[in-house]
C-alpha cells in the first residue's frame, strides 16, 4: 500500500491510498477529506464520522495502465464507474499552476444515485516525487496482478487437462511379452534384408 496525506490550513486538503488487490485483479484507492486543522501544531487531522468525507473504489489493471501512461507522458486519464447505488467520475492529470507543471491531480467525484444531494468530491495532488512513487507503486501492482492471473491461468489448464486425460489402462506381462514396438515379433515376417 501506498498513502498520501495532504492537510491544508483551509480545511480542504485529503488523503488516499492505493491497495493492490491480485486476488480481485484491481487497485483498490481510498480516499477520506480533511476534517480539521490545528493551527498550534500546523498538522491536520483526517478521522471523520461523516460517510460521504471518505470512500473506496477500485481501479482495473487497464485504469492503472492508463494512469501509468498519463505519469510517462503527460496526458489525461478520465473514468466513469456506474454501480447500482453510486456514480463515481475520475480524473487523472497533470497539474498546472501558473502555466507550470508542478506535479499530478487526482480529482474523485461521487454521486449517490438514492438521494442527489450526496456529492461528495475530492481532489489530491502529487508532486513529481511522489507521483513516481506512486507510478512504481502502480507497476509493482500490475505484475502482482498479472502473476496471480497468470498462475490461476495455468492451474485452471492443468485441471482441465487432468479431467479431459484419458485413464492408462496397463496392458498385462503376458500380453506384451515378445512384441516390439510396432507390435511385431521381430521374427519371420519381413525380407532377410541380407
Amino acid at each position: 500500500m501506498i498513502q498520501f496525506y495532504k492537510p491544508n490550513p483551509r480545511n480542504t486538503g485529503a488523503a488516499c491510498s492505493f491497495n493492490v488487490s491480485a486476488k480481485d485483479s484491481c487497485v483498490y484507492v481510498n480516499y477520506i477529506k480533511q476534517a480539521s486543522w490545528d493551527a498550534k501544531k500546523k498538522i491536520g487531522k483526517f478521522a471523520s464520522k461523516d460517510p460521504s468525507a471518505k470512500g473506496v473504489f477500485k481501479l482495473s489493471a487497464t485504469e492503472v495502465g492508463s494512469i501509468l501512461h498519463c505519469l510517462d507522458s503527460n496526458d489525461e486519464f478520465s473514468a466513469y464507474h456506474d454501480s447500482p447505488k453510486q456514480v463515481v467520475k475520475m480524473k487523472f492529470s497533470p497539474y498546472m499552476k501558473d502555466n507550470k507543471q508542478l506535479g499530478f491531480s487526482f480529482a474523485v467525484t461521487r454521486d449517490d444515485k438514492e438521494d442527489t444531494s450526496k456529492k461528495t468530491s475530492f481532489l489530491i495532488g502529487f508532486y513529481f516525487g511522489e507521483a513516481k512513487a506512486l507510478r512504481e507503486y502502480l507497476v509493482l501492482s500490475l505484475r502482482h496482478i498479472f502473476e496471480r492471473n497468470i498462475k490461476e491461468a495455468i492451474k485452471k489448464a492443468v485441471n482441465a487437462n487432468a479431467e479431459k486425460a484419458p485413464v492408462k489402462q496397463e496392458q498385462s506381462k503376458e500380453e506384451d511379452e515378445g512384441l516390439l514396438e510396432d507390435d511385431s515379433t521381430g521374427a519371420g515376417d519381413e525380407e532377410d534384408p541380407w
